[in-house]
């Protein structure tokens, strides 16, 4: 579930600058934990899961 916050922040709002920092406090996780589970679930990292997100608009 937090996870899943953090990639409806990032399509819903994909113009805004983040930084991974400001994305795990959304979370409630460290950095390095948001950085690993997210590539877990969604096969890529947060980041370019927002480049695909800018892509698709």
């Amino acid at each position: 579930q937090r996870l899943e916050r953090v990639r409806r922040l990032l399509e819903q709002s994909p113009e805004n600058d983040y930084t991974l920092n400001e994305l795990a406090q959304r979370a409630a996780m460290s950095p390095s934990s948001l950085r690993s589970k997210f590539r877990a679930a969604y096969g890529c990292s947060v980041f370019d899961y927002l480049r695909d997100c800018r892509l698709e608009r």
